[in-house]
């Protein structure tokens, strides 16, 4: 690979990382809208959008 191609992937990783509570951090994909923490178990969210479709789509569920 060259310097280029090098650059522009560590900069893809960088940019689509997302700490948990835990402190770990994972590579959160764009396709995936969370992830389950592999240190601690609890959902990592990709933005805090995400986070609140996700309890609000769970509180509906609840009340059927």
């Amino acid at each position: 690979m060259s310097y280029a191609k090098d650059t522009k992937m560590l900069k893809m990783y960088t940019d689509n990382r997302v700490k948990c509570k835990c402190g770990h951090s994972h590579f959160m994909p764009v396709f995936l809208p969370h992830k389950i923490c592999d240190w601690c178990g609890e959902r990592v969210f990709r933005n805090e959008k995400e986070e609140f479709k996700y309890k609000l789509e769970h509180q509906m569920r609840k009340r059927r």
